[in-house]
């Protein structure tokens, strides 16, 4: 059996089939991170911004700092994001903390080990929250079973569901068991959720992903380094989704 390899810095932009019967195109979902480079979340934003890349959804996450201090963050963010016009501008997502994203953001990532998901959509519509209009609820899951669970019992109110890891990562340390691409093959046939591909995706399997037309993917090793973001690189995944 032969098998064309591309090379680890090229991914086909040919592929025109739908993602899901949704349609939902996330592009880059980018996730800010401290401990990968000397960049401060803020200085991350400005330059995605910058650089126009019309990304959808920036994610901050952070596990070091004091409420305080993440709180301090995301204000600077939010002026940055305040200068995109409204149609261009990406919603902001805080990642773990319900409390600083109902008052601070346009949204929340939980993962597993967070806050339950019931109690937080609770929270959420008692904040006066209308959800998936005004605020976005994010949601991971490590398993298909996970994800089918999750469509079960929350589908109204999950804006999209992080799915993976896709490949063993090591950007998070207690990450889960590695899902593989045949369960992001059938996901993406089987989910109602909008889905966004994680977990160990890099330039050299990226287009094996993007063969699955995930609604989005996340990778944050791929293209954040010590002193830069990879642009480039976001700017080639965003064009493939502006095909599709």
């Amino acid at each position: 059996m032969t098998t064309n390899k591309k090379s680890s810095n090229s991914f086909d932009l040919s592929l025109s089939e739908n993602i899901n019967s949704l349609n939902l195109k996330i592009g880059f979902y980018f996730i800010t991170d401290s401990t990968l480079t000397k960049l401060t979340h803020v200085e991350q934003v400005e330059i995605l911004i910058s650089n126009e890349l019309n990304l959808k959804f920036i994610q901050y996450r952070e596990k070091q700092k004091s409420k305080d201090q993440m709180i301090n963050d995301i204000k600077l963010i939010n002026e940055l994001l305040s200068t995109v016009s409204n149609y261009k501008r990406p919603r902001l997502i805080v990642n773990d903390y319900l409390d600083i994203a109902l008052e601070h953001a346009s949204g929340v990532h939980l993962g597993s080990d967070d806050e339950p998901l019931e109690s937080a959509i609770s929270k959420i519509q008692n904040h006066g929250k209308s959800i998936n209009k005004d605020f976005v609820i994010g949601v991971s899951a490590t398993s298909f079973s996970g994800l089918l669970e999750l469509q079960e019992n929350y589908l109204e109110f999950i804006s999209y569901v992080g799915f993976g890891p896709i490949y063993k990562t090591l950007t998070k340390k207690d990450a889960a068991s590695p899902v593989g691409i045949h369960s992001l093959k059938e996901s993406m046939k089987l989910s109602k959720i909008p889905i966004v591909a994680i977990g160990g995706i890099n330039k050299s399997n990226l287009s094996e992903v993007l063969a699955c037309y995930p609604n989005g993917i996340a990778a944050i090793s791929m293209v954040l380094s010590h002193s830069a973001i990879d642009v480039e690189i976001i700017k080639r995944i965003q064009k493939f989704y502006s095909l599709i």
